[in-house]
């Protein structure tokens, strides 16, 4: 079942889209101490992710995949925005427990006709293991879109 983002699901979009993303700059190493990939410390790295989050929401469409058994249980959901004739999609998460699923294709297919796109386009946010997936799909990596407003 894929339905709009609502007040409720915001708490679980803003903690899995900060915490994963800061899993591309900040990880653990096996003692446990921490291999920074940015100069940024991570309380500003939160701070600052929050506010774009913030006003990527604002402007885009964000659908959430919820369980056919449980509506409360989000499965995945994307942010996107319809730039010009194409996508730019800011975030698509799945949970871990929930890929291989095709939770992602249903929502990238539901984006697509919702903002009258076709799918592909341009994502802004690099993370693996999620890359390899949005390229095979025809998305390529264009981070200089978060900074374009409609």
């Amino acid at each position: 079942m894929i339905s709009p983002v609502t007040q409720d699901d915001l708490d679980f979009v803003y903690s899995s889209w900060l915490n994963s993303y800061a899993q591309t700059y900040y990880s653990k190493r096996p003692d446990g101490s921490v291999v920074r990939r940015t100069p940024m410390p991570k309380p500003h790295f939160f701070a600052a992710q929050q506010l774009l989050i913030d006003a990527l929401l604002k402007r885009s469409l964000c659908l959430v995949y919820r369980s056919p058994v449980d509506a409360s249980v989000i499965r995945g959901y994307a942010v996107a925005e319809k730039r010009g004739d194409g996508m730019v999609l800011h975030w698509a998460y799945t949970r871990s427990n929930r890929r291989r699923e095709g939770v992602m294709r249903a929502l990238l297919a539901e984006l697509s006709q919702r903002l009258g796109t076709g799918v592909g386009g341009v994502y802004t946010h690099m993370r693996n293991p999620g890359c390899a997936y949005l390229d095979a799909m025809g998305f390529v990596f264009g981070p200089q879109e978060l900074t374009v407003s409609k």
